[in-house]
């Protein structure tokens, strides 16, 4: 082989292993993936806040 298909092979597997990493940080816990670090609470979490005496609150006039 020679010294540039040894350097490309190199650079395609470094690359290879970057996006790996990448997938594997931003998957994070398989309980949480699919919402933003911002919402952390549970669809039932939420569902329960919202009780009728808060929806009547929270709702103008």
């Amino acid at each position: 082989m020679s010294r540039q298909a040894v350097a490309l092979l190199a650079t395609a597997a470094a690359l290879v292993l970057a996006a790996a990493v990448i997938v594997v940080i931003r998957a994070g816990d398989p309980e949480r993936a699919g919402r933003g670090s911002w919402n952390d609470r549970s669809p039932e979490d939420v569902a329960s806040y919202w009780t009728p005496e808060r929806m009547r609150e929270a709702s103008p006039g």
